[in-house]
């Protein structure tokens, strides 16, 4: 059994503890198996170079891995955001950011069946629909409430969770897209119609930032594992799924286990060559 105080002790400042604690202790309810093998190989990879680190710095204009030093660095205290940097730096501890072959399949055949961009476009639309939702409660609750609320409280939020979800999910059709969602919205024009549906601006990236080799992969990856941390069951990613098809989820499942098992020692940069961050 995994004993989470073994790593909080490879860690000197008290919030990257607290944020580490708080992250195992909701992926222990949500996905007891998956948050094992994570923390797992981050203990394993932390004692063979104990350069990895995670910063809370709210200078930082956004989060971060920073793999030139195998660092984290989180602009806020967010356990989904910290999930999200830690399948960064884990993917690239695996592999190196090499995109798989299977990656170009999946795009491949989803880009051949057309009705499947409709598709994404009906998960979108939906996923507006569900955060107005959840964002109205949460304003009709902080109304009622007079007490105050501390970081722990809105790290463990689960509006907050949901909220994050739905923006992951945005995020992952914004990677498949080449930041098209997010840079201008989805259109589907069926039959060369002259009536084309087009989605609104959504969460994401942008195709500047797509246009940067092996990002697309890793930025899907890496909110695809947060999900299954935190909120798996949610009937949101159940749809997308759906869409994305068996064949690439049950790779991605595979991926997030084998990144999280096996570790490439070969890949662990202690020459500081490497200055990128994603």
């Amino acid at each position: 059994m995994f004993e989470i105080e073994k790593l909080l002790n490879l860690f000197s400042d008290e919030k990257t503890k607290e944020i580490l604690l708080q992250s195992y202790c909701l992926s222990q309810e949500e996905n007891k198996a998956l948050s094992d093998s994570v923390f797992e190989q981050l203990l394993l990879l932390k004692t063979i170079d104990p350069r990895i680190n995670i910063v809370l710095d709210k200078t930082k204009e956004k989060s971060y891995f920073q793999r030139k030093d195998n660092v984290i660095y989180l602009n806020v205290l967010s356990i989904e955001n910290f999930f999200h940097e830690l399948t960064h730096l884990l993917s690239y501890n695996f592999s190196g950011f090499q995109v798989p072959n299977e990656y170009y399949l999946f795009k491949r055949n989803f880009f051949s069946s057309p009705e499947k961009t409709d598709l994404m476009i009906d998960l979108l639309d939906l996923c507006k629909r569900r955060k107005i939702s959840i964002l109205e409660d949460k304003i009709s609750e902080a109304k009622q409430k007079n007490s105050d609320i501390v970081e722990k409280d809105i790290m463990l939020d689960p509006q907050n969770t949901q909220i994050d979800t739905i923006s992951r999910i945005e995020g992952i059709i914004d990677s498949i897209f080449s930041g098209l969602s997010y840079t201008y919205g989805l259109t589907y024009n069926k039959d060369n119609n002259l009536i084309a549906r087009k989605t609104k601006k959504a969460s994401g990236h942008s195709c500047e930032y797509f246009s940067v080799a092996g990002a697309q992969f890793e930025e899907i990856l890496a909110d695809y594992q947060t999900i299954k941390l935190t909120n798996p069951n949610s009937d949101l990613f159940g749809l997308l799924k759906n869409i994305i098809g068996d064949e690439f989820v049950s790779f991605l499942d595979q991926r997030c286990s084998e990144m999280c098992t096996s570790l490439k020692h070969e890949n662990v940069d202690t020459n500081n060559n490497n200055k990128g961050k994603i």
